[in-house]
């Protein structure tokens, strides 16, 4: 993943006296929803995140990130600011369907899961006190990190090299295109590579909120990933012309509009449009620090949402910053004031 943000940067290197595709009120807009959330609360949060983005053209729109210092927050667009992986079990529903899972197949989880053999403990969190019970796959991949390691367990077989092969089918590496190993090839070279459950779920990764966004366009853009455009020099190009099968792509954003419908995400759904997303809160480091994700779509617009903070009460940041752009970009670019979905 790292190379594209190191291609992303020597872009934005070239084209510095380029014209700038940002639309600067947007910009402005985020960082002003961004304030008015975490000002409250600003002691806890030390950096915060919005990135806007064109699903059709791939254009970057708005691109904020907000850095907490001694002296106030600092705004810079270097793109290089890496937070927790945050909510991999999406790319992992994903990679289940194509291997041929059925996003109709519950599993039952009492609501903790251990891991003899690499020695983790995984819990669901916000469960009901039994656990979640038997659940769809699909609601899972909203709600249960067990759900999904169970159901990776038992379609990859605990191979690392069969998950790695069906992940890379997903269009997460965004276009790692020089990766051309065979399903054999894959499974030979991670055969001796244990089975790695917090690994797997994505608490060990890092990424950036563009990276997560640009994931997040190719699965709106019904599998066509863009690269990123931030000048009106830069050529619009597809990452992937198709990152996975279409009726995969299709349950899996079933699955993010029915979480904003009636799941977790109720609290983002808009008045204006349709939202579909994911959200998540992962350990950032180990002295406390938290990272809350959104990444979700509208029509027309990509949007992610990173904050990195300590203490509970911050938890639902991300999705009051998520659901004031989304008004916004309502409102104001689809002018939808007056007509209400």
């Amino acid at each position: 993943m790292r190379n594209i943000v190191t291609l992303i940067i020597v872009l934005v290197a070239m084209n510095i006296h380029a014209q700038s595709l940002q639309d600067t009120t947007l910009h402005n807009a985020s960082k002003n929803i961004i304030m008015e959330v975490v000002k409250p609360i600003e002691t806890d949060v030390s950096f915060a995140s919005v990135v806007v983005m064109e699903t059709k053209s791939g254009i970057v729109r708005s691109n904020i990130n907000l850095t907490r210092t001694s002296q106030g927050w600092e705004q810079d667009d270097d793109y290089k600011h890496y937070v927790a992986a945050g909510n991999s079990r999406a790319v992992l529903f994903l990679a289940l369907l194509e291997c041929g899972a059925s996003s109709g197949e519950s599993y039952h989880t009492s609501g903790v899961f251990t891991d003899k053999q690499a020695g983790c403990t995984i819990k669901d969190y916000n469960r009901p006190i039994d656990g979640w019970g038997d659940i769809r796959l699909d609601r899972a991949m909203n709600c249960s990190d067990i759900v999904i390691l169970k159901a990776c367990e038992a379609h990859f077989a605990r191979s690392m090299g069969t998950l790695a092969y069906y992940l890379g089918k997903t269009g997460i590496d965004l276009g790692d295109k020089d990766d051309e190993r065979t399903y054999e090839e894959f499974c030979n070279d991670y055969e001796n590579t244990p089975w790695d459950p917090i690994g797997i779920l994505g608490y060990r990764d890092r990424i950036t909120p563009l990276q997560m966004t640009i994931w997040m366009q190719g699965i709106a853009n019904d599998g066509r990933m863009m690269m990123p455009r931030f000048y009106e020099s830069d050529s619009t190009k597809a990452i992937y012309e198709q990152m996975a099968l279409r009726r995969n792509i299709d349950s899996l954003k079933n699955a993010m509009r029915a979480e904003v419908e009636c799941g977790t995400l109720r609290n983002v759904a808009s008045e204006y449009v349709s939202v579909s997303g994911i959200t998540n809160v992962s350990q950032a480091n180990n002295i406390g620090y938290r990272c809350t994700m959104f990444c979700g779509f509208i029509p027309g617009y990509t949007i992610s949402v990173n904050i990195v903070m300590k203490g509970s009460q911050t938890l639902s940041a991300h999705v009051s910053i998520a659901r004031g752009i989304i008004d916004w970009i309502a409102q104001h670019r689809l002018n939808l004031r007056d007509d209400k979905k």
